[in-house]
């Protein structure tokens, strides 16, 4: 990890080519890579204080999830404290988001048909929690995630 720029390296193995795919990460955001079945997937803006939500402060980054793929993130959320995030998609395309809490169980989800999803929860106790970022389109989408 390079701590002048906040910066990681991560590896991971696509599952529809299984060809390893490296990707930058940033501010501590967990990004992994899985081919879901999108088609089984698709289906107020709210200020919140600067440091509300996740464990380490505010991030956000720029990423692409390919045609009818999904982009999972991993990310801890302070238990108590109001936690936002969103993904504003660049151009055409219908991303959607799911947010699951350590145990599997959805707490929140934004399947509306277009590219701006945005998911609102509180957490009761502080623990990590599964983002997937659904590709409901048949071409890429660049999207920008941002975390509170």
């Amino acid at each position: 990890m390079n701590t002048a720029t906040n910066t990681a390296t991560n590896t991971t193995t696509n599952t529809a080519t299984n060809s390893p795919r490296t990707s930058a990460l940033t501010l501590g955001l967990k990004k992994t890579t899985a081919v879901l079945s999108a088609a089984a997937l698709c289906a107020t803006l709210l200020l919140a204080p600067a440091h509300a939500g996740r464990t380490l402060g505010p991030a956000d980054q720029v990423e692409t999830v390919t045609a009818a793929d999904t982009d999972i993130y991993r990310i801890t959320f302070t238990g108590g404290e109001r936690a936002t995030i969103e993904a504003e998609g660049y151009g055409s395309g219908d991303i959607d988001m799911y947010v699951y809490d350590e145990d599997g169980v959805r707490v929140d989800f934004d399947a509306l048909s277009d590219n701006n999803p945005m998911c609102f929860f509180t957490p009761d106790y502080t623990q990590q929690f599964t983002i997937h970022i659904v590709n409901c389109s048949s071409h890429a989408v660049d999207y920008h995630l941002t975390t509170d």
